[in-house]
């Protein structure tokens, strides 16, 4: 049985039809708003819906074990200190994944790239020679 699609390309939307972009759930929003006046319950709550999305994205980049746990808890922490500049009509669950997979990112850049200040005969932590983005990072940074 054959279960391809066919749809016309390019993609068109009918005349009057606006692409429209899934925002914030009513609820996310309004803890979101809780959380940016200082609710910290508002925020756990976000924090408990979310975290197991965050802390997957941080294992996936970074690998298992307590790197990937502490890169999760500063993305929320991130997070937190930059819910003022949430914007409720995009999900809040892609604001705070971009926060985690551009902590990720940093970490991955710190840890392979080599440092202003090293010398040749200094080792770092997980390459011995810079060629090349690690294909972790490449994978990162290709989304």
């Amino acid at each position: 049985m054959d279960t391809a699609l066919a749809l016309p390309l390019p993609l068109t939307l009918a005349p009057g039809t606006e692409l429209v972009r899934s925002a914030c759930p009513a609820d996310e929003a309004e803890w979101a708003r809780a959380a940016a006046g200082g609710d910290k319950a508002a925020f756990s709550r976000l924090v408990e819906k979310h975290k197991q999305s965050v802390h997957g994205l941080c294992f996936r980049l970074l690998g298992g074990g307590e790197e990937a746990r502490d890169a999760a808890q500063e993305a929320f922490v991130r997070a937190y200190t930059g819910i003022r500049d949430f914007d409720p009509r995009q999900p809040f669950a892609a604001w705070v994944l971009r926060i985690a997979r551009n902590h990720c990112i940093d970490l991955l850049r710190r840890t392979t790239s080599p440092s202003p200040a090293s010398s040749g005969s200094r080792k770092r932590k997980r390459s011995a020679t810079w060629s090349a983005p690690s294909p972790r990072c490449r994978r990162a940074t290709a989304r």
